[in-house]
């Protein structure tokens, strides 16, 4: 089965722009009954749209990853659910594991979760610790660290305020890589202050060093934030090629959340410019890959943007906006049970 599915089937997989009767998960047996991305209602995601930027050599453990699923994945099914919550107790075991993980690495995997109070809270105490032991390197990192949960929890004035720590320590030490993530944060800064000319010269900024270091992942969320900006400022072209860009790299480099992050700006890009089934498409995908890669902040924030679709094309979003209040309800429940 792993054979003919590397050797055969997977070559028309990137030919299917909708529901495709021909790949090997033969999606089309359901549209009838659930419709499809491609011309029904949102829900029900071929899951040979979400193959579409997979690389040859990982597609068979997405085919494992959703081997117990129907055919399409399903939101309304219990699958799925069950699904969203095993992606939580994943990254709950990981941070049981204290031998494999630093409390850095704690800290992110909370914030992934969405457990900024904890995640803060770890950051605080290495802060505190670089402080004493003078390490500039993590000081700058980790002010960035900070700055980034006070953005979440909205404080931007806070947020500006770690940042520009960040970058003052980064460039007094020529910390080339900490510099550069300094500007990606004034440069997402700057897009919620709606500064989005000012945003952009901050991710070309961060772009030209990542490129310089050879760090083509970090590369890639500044290409998909900087057309962002040009969608704000009405440049649509240049929006739609620096997303793309982002896409392709992500592609090329095997980079996950790169892949999801672009197909959901992506879906913001076609929702700004009216065309909602081409942003459903993208949005479904995207949602697919943060099923994939256990983020289920991420997968509740695709639903919600799958019930503006539903909403802009005049469909009934009760359906979908039912099960954001559910999988909210596992969410918190599983937060506070941690």
């Amino acid at each position: 089965m792993v054979k003919k599915l590397l050797d055969t089937d997977f070559k028309i997989i990137k030919e299917c722009n909708s529901y495709c009767e021909h790949c090997y998960l033969n999606c089309y047996e359901n549209v009838n009954l659930y419709g499809c991305s491609g011309t029904g209602d949102a829900g029900q995601i071929p899951i040979c749209n979400i193959l579409a930027d997979i690389p040859n050599e990982i597609k068979v453990d997405l085919y494992q990853f959703y081997k117990d699923q129907i055919r399409c994945l399903n939101v309304f099914d219990e699958k799925f659910d069950e699904q969203f919550k095993k992606s939580i107790d994943k990254i709950k075991i990981g941070l049981k594991n204290r031998n494999k993980l630093t409390v850095i690495d704690k800290a992110y995997e909370y914030e992934k979760l969405g457990d900024f109070k904890t995640a803060r809270r770890l950051f605080e105490e290495e802060l505190d610790k670089a402080i004493d032991c003078r390490n500039n390197k993590e000081m700058a990192e980790l002010y960035k660290d900070i700055s980034i949960i006070d953005r979440l929890e909205g404080d931007l004035k806070a947020s500006i305020n770690k940042i520009n720590k960040s970058l003052k320590i980064a460039k007094a030490n020529e910390l080339a890589k900490e510099t550069a993530n300094a500007y990606g944060n004034l440069g997402v800064i700057n897009y919620f202050e709606k500064k989005y000319d000012d945003a952009i010269k901050f991710h070309k900024k961060a772009v030209a060093i990542h490129k310089k270091l050879g760090d083509i992942n970090r590369v890639i969320p500044n290409y998909s934030l900087i057309g962002i900006n040009y969608l704000m400022l009405k440049y649509y072209d240049k929006a739609k090629k620096y997303i793309l860009d982002s896409l392709n790299l992500s592609r090329k480099n095997n980079y996950l959340e790169g892949m999801a992050d672009s197909r959901y700006n992506l879906s913001i890009y076609y929702l700004t410019i009216g065309e909602y089934q081409m942003g459903l498409k993208n949005i479904e995908i995207a949602m697919g890959l943060y099923q994939l890669v256990c983020n289920p902040y991420k997968i509740i924030i695709c639903l919600k943007m799958m019930a503006t679709f539903q909403h802009k094309m005049r469909r009934d979003s009760k359906l979908i906006l039912n099960k954001i209040k559910k999988l909210e309800r596992i969410y918190q429940m599983e937060i506070e049970n941690n």
